[in-house]
């Protein structure tokens, strides 16, 4: 090998470089045409054998001719190089593509079933790519896909397709890139075409989730998952993915290899039934090894509930050698694969939590933190360590008919020890007294003393409309989403079931926590938001005065709408009596008590709601703000930078930074975490011109120019949403514009704005500090001195 030059092929420049080999595109100067060469490492091929025995590989990919696969156009070795030469395609890999998220789905469905077009020509020469992954897959710029490499494939003898002729990839070990590995390739076993199958199967998971189906960063753990786990339900982490689309997904990434697809050509099939919305998914999981796999749990269940009386006295007497004092709630596993009951899942769990967190002396994990969970196989161990439990109850639910089978678990996550189960078959119109029961027996099990008032608490049913019960579930399913499309759908519920039933209590409350939530968030109008939020949680406390969520709700209404501080902390410890166990209880208590100055009991309440919901990032940047409002910069720096850590994709912790580098003089640092939560909040181009503004005028200039770009932003967004005028106002008291400032303070003023509690404890109205002005809102808004 020359310096620019392999034989007849003068290299241009590098393009690629992987395990097998660099590539460079290349000119053929005997055929004129641009190619692709890629050199394999040096010591690849030992030996002549070995070479021979690669170039007969060459040659059969050389016959691969598909619109969908990279032509192989030769092999060859100059001066003991070993390299393939093959056709140049241009464009992004689809590892380039993905950096961007999830695909849409008609796109998907067009590029994947371009790819088993491709593995259906190569299936049937006898070629399996063993290594399909993103980066060997590359879209041209008419959007074509080309499958490339195929320099890792495994031959299939033509007159025995259960004979497997080893071909160079046995030197190798095991080949491939692990996250796309099949549990035959980790394991040395050998490989066909199920293997590409299921690597397709990772690629369209990843496509649609914009994550891998096993997305563990350590290798063991990746290999554990990849071997014993099942992934999350696509439609966990990306709810629009179609049932035909998750079925094929899932059924393609079956562990065992004679229950996923067969071939690729009947992948294909299924694929393109989805592309047409043809696909049978109800028929085609009964068909699936899933649905054997569930019969034969509910024979296990069934053998189970022989077992109990035996197991009840062991489990009872282990209970009283460790004490319970704190359990986690996963959401329910919907094992019938039907999407019309999936709100159950939510529904059902959101239920026992709120019911569960009213027992006395027990720590209940918030939903928020355990929804995480939501398709996930996790050992109670693992569990215990992450969300610091003693237990965890796990559940399955099957519609069947009219009826609806829940099993449910309880387990001691100190040593995955069974506490406690029970199965229920019951009309789908009795939910809500299995839900009852449930609470009741975990209530007996962990022997926990109650007041006839608690007992008849959690064993109260707030509705006999079995109507108005469903819609409430489905209200409560939509709002965990969290989206404004969602929680318009779970206004639309709410309103749904208190149409049912006039008299549904935990639907007013519903609809009070929507209207509370949007006007908190700045989604709608406190001018709107906070009256119907009132009214809503009025009506139901007047129809059940101890529901603790209610009494939550009437003291955010006094605390930030009436300025009531007397009412307000009435409310709250109200609630927290009810239930002790809800972490936005506690939120609000540390927001009024910061109001007041009370910072170190602001900050026992808001570590109290961090503890109660461990994996939701709002509580921890409430005790991050409360060191910042406190001038505590050091300690709010460690909570950003823990929060960064966990949550690497919240503008929120970089935003949080440049405020506290701002004021301590770390300008350098201010502008990347402001240019990285710009970035993340979508503002790129603003991001993308603050480190030249800075480097050219320095931080103030950066700094303003950031703020008067910001408030051009929201001054265009206000023409079409409303956007709260405490953001304006909060900008102009950073550039120390008063009478603007004061204006939009005015207005903010005027609709009972969330900000204003925090006008005398935020560093950036320190500008408007020494104006009357500023003295005179205060007053009004009655706020301590």
């Amino acid at each position: 090998m020359t310096e620019l030059s392999l034989g007849r092929y003068r290299i241009a420049e590098q393009i690629g470089a992987g395990g097998m080999g660099v590539v460079y595109r290349a000119r053929d100067q005997r055929l004129d045409r641009d190619v692709a060469v890629k050199v394999l490492p040096p010591g690849s091929l030992m030996d002549q054998a070995s070479r021979s025995r690669f170039r007969k590989e060459a040659l059969a990919l050389s016959r691969l001719t598909h619109p969908n696969i990279a032509v192989v156009h030769d092999f060859d070795t100059v001066d003991g190089t070993d390299f393939l030469v093959m056709e140049l395609v241009l464009g992004m890999t689809l590892e380039q593509k993905l950096v961007a998220g999830p695909v849409p789905e008609d796109e998907a469905l067009k590029l994947v079933i371009q790819l088993l077009e491709g593995l259906v020509a190569a299936h049937e020469q006898g070629v399996i790519h063993c290594d399909i992954k993103p980066s060997n897959l590359r879209i041209t710029p008419d959007g074509r896909v080309k499958i490339l490499d195929f320099g890792l494939a495994k031959f299939l003898k033509r007159t025995d397709a259960a004979s497997v002729t080893m071909s160079i990839t046995k030197d190798h070990g095991i080949a491939g890139t692990l996250a796309y590995m099949s549990p035959e390739q980790l394991r040395g076993s050998p490989s066909d075409e199920r293997t590409d199958t299921y690597a397709v199967g990772c690629v369209l998971y990843e496509m649609t989730t914009g994550q891998r189906p096993f997305p563990e960063s350590n290798t063991a753990l990746m290999i554990d998952s990849i071997l014993n786990k099942s992934p999350a339900r696509p439609t966990s982490l990306n709810p629009t993915v179609s049932a035909g689309l998750e079925y094929v997904i899932l059924k393609s990434l079956e562990r065992d290899p004679t229950c996923r697809y067969q071939s690729a050509k009947e992948m294909l099939a299924d694929l393109r039934r989805v592309s047409t919305s043809t696909l049978p998914v109800p028929g085609a999981i009964r068909r699936s090894s899933r649905f054997a796999m569930q019969r034969t749990i509910w024979r296990a269940l069934a053998f189970a509930i022989l077992l109990a009386c035996l197991t009840y006295a062991a489990s009872y007497l282990s209970l009283r050698r460790a004490t319970v004092d704190s359990i986690a709630i996963l959401p329910l596993t919907n094992i019938s694969g039907s999407s019309e009951t999936e709100y159950l899942s939510d529904g059902i769990t959101d239920a026992l939590i709120n019911s569960i967190s009213q027992l006395p002396n027990l720590k209940v994990i918030a939903g928020s933190s355990v929804v995480r969970y939501r398709g996930r196989e996790v050992d109670p161990q693992t569990l215990g360590r992450e969300l610091q439990v003693r237990a965890v109850l796990t559940g399955k639910y099957a519609e069947k008919g009219s009826n609806l089978i829940i099993s449910v678990e309880l387990s001691d996550t100190r040593d995955n020890h069974h506490i406690w189960g029970e199965q229920y078959n019951r009309n789908l119109a009795d939910i809500a007294a299995v839900q009852a029961e449930i609470s009741r027996q975990i209530a007996d099990m962990l022997r926990l003393k109650l007041t006839n008032e608690q007992r008849q608490r959690i064993a109260k049913k707030y509705t006999d409309n079995p109507e108005a019960y469903q819609l409430y579930l489905k209200g409560r399913h939509y709002q965990l989403k969290d989206t404004p499309e969602d929680l318009t759908k779970s206004r639309q519920y709410y309103e749904q079931a208190i149409d049912a039933d006039p008299n549904y209590a935990l639907a007013y409350a519903g609809l009070s926590e929507y209207y509370g939530f949007m006007t908190y968030s700045g989604e709608i109008s406190p001018r709107e938001g906070w009256p119907k939020m009132e009214a809503a949680a009025l009506r139901a406390a007047q129809l059940e005065p101890n529901l603790g969520a209610v009494h939550r709700e009437l003291a955010i209404v006094k605390l930030i709408y009436k300025w009531d501080w007397t009412g307000a902390e009435s409310e709250i410890q109200r609630a927290i009596e009810l239930d002790p166990n809800d972490p936005t209880t506690y939120f609000s208590y540390s927001m009024y008590l910061r109001t007041m100055h009370r910072f170190d009991e602001a900050l026992k309440a808001a570590k109290r709601a961090e503890a109660l919901d461990p994996l939701a990032p709002s509580w921890k940047s409430s005790v991050a703000l409360l060191h910042y409002y406190a001038r505590n910069y050091a300690a709010a720096e460690e909570e950003y930078r823990q929060l960064n850590r966990s949550n690497p994709d919240l503008p929120g912790p970089h935003l949080g930074l440049y405020n506290i580098y701002s004021r301590t003089q770390k300008e350098s640092d201010a502008i990347k975490e402001l240019q990285q939560g710009l970035a993340l909040q979508g503002a790129n181009d603003l991001a993308a011109a603050l480190p030249s503004k800075y480097a050219s005028s320095g931080f103030s200039a950066a700094k303003e120019f950031a703020i008067r770009e910001q408030i051009h932003i929201l001054t265009e967004a206000s023409k079409q949403d409303y956007i709260p005028p405490i953001a304006f106002a909060t900008n102009y008291a950073v550039l120390d514009e008063k009478d603007k400032a004061f204006e939009w303070l005015e207005k903010a003023y005027d609709e009972r704005a969330p900000g204003l509690l925090d006008l005398d404890l935020d560093p950036d109205y320190d500008s408007l500090r020494t104006d009357n002005r500023f003295e005179d809102l205060k007053r009004r808004i009655s706020l301590p001195k």
